[in-house]
């Protein structure tokens, strides 16, 4: 069910209710900006010129441009507008800052969080830049092989997962057991791992079970919890 709506039977209506940014953009390379968004809109009951027209200025776009004169940076932002401007309750972005620059993904990640906040709308993201993903989600999935791996808030995510380094004044153990390990690896004295579960519990835990080695937490962006977690 999507929005409520069977797709199998109702796959117009959820159609009309989508915002949909592919990773390859498709546009009749004759017309000009505005000539598609036009185009486009034509398409949707619930196309909101005035909300085109803010999108152009906000991304800098000329309508009077031929969609063949248009970087690729360009030709995202134009996917975006034709994207929003029907006011979707769902949107969908495939690899949407694939290729682009660093300042255009800036613009264009911006665009979505004014335009989610704004309109309190739902933004589904398919994507491999996790530095795109961390800026901008509120809750992750990781697929790995076809498998949902992991479904949590982000924040939440990011405080309940941990590196952890320990050094030993000896030899680091052969084996590892911890509630929550996700991996780990040792390499002389040093064992690293990665941990899920509370910060103070697992370092209670570890000073207990070892309190002569030196025990330390540190922070993980969300690629390194990816790998980790994918294995």
């Amino acid at each position: 069910m999507v929005m409520g709506l069977d797709p199998s039977k109702q796959a117009v209506d959820i159609r009309q209710k989508t915002g949909y940014v592919p990773e390859s953009h498709h546009f009749y390379r004759w017309m000009r900006v505005g000539e598609i968004l036009r185009f486009t809109g034509s398409f949707y009951p619930t196309w909101d010129d005035a909300l085109a027209g803010e999108f152009l200025e906000r991304l800098s776009l000329d309508p009077a441009k031929r969609m063949s004169e248009l970087s690729r940076g360009m030709v995202a932002k134009v996917a975006l507008i034709c994207a929003l401007a029907h006011r979707p309750e769902f949107v969908i972005l495939d690899e949407p800052t694939g290729g682009l620059d660093p300042v255009v993904r800036r613009e264009f990640l911006e665009s979505l969080v004014h335009f989610a906040g704004e309109e309190g709308r739902t933004i589904l993201i398919s994507s491999h830049r996790l530095d795109d993903v961390e800026r901008v989600a509120d809750c992750v999935a990781f697929l790995v092989e076809g498998q949902l791996r992991l479904i949590e808030d982000l924040e939440v995510l990011k405080q309940n997962t941990h590196r952890v380094e320990m050094v030993f004044q000896t030899a680091a153990p052969e084996s590892f057991d911890l509630a929550g390990l996700v991996c780990s690896s040792r390499e002389g004295r040093t064992l690293n791992a990665v941990v899920r579960g509370n910060e103070r519990q697992i370092q209670s835990v570890l000073q207990e079970r070892h309190p002569s080695a030196r025990v330390e937490l540190l922070p993980m962006t969300i690629q390194e919890i990816f790998i980790a977690i994918s294995g």
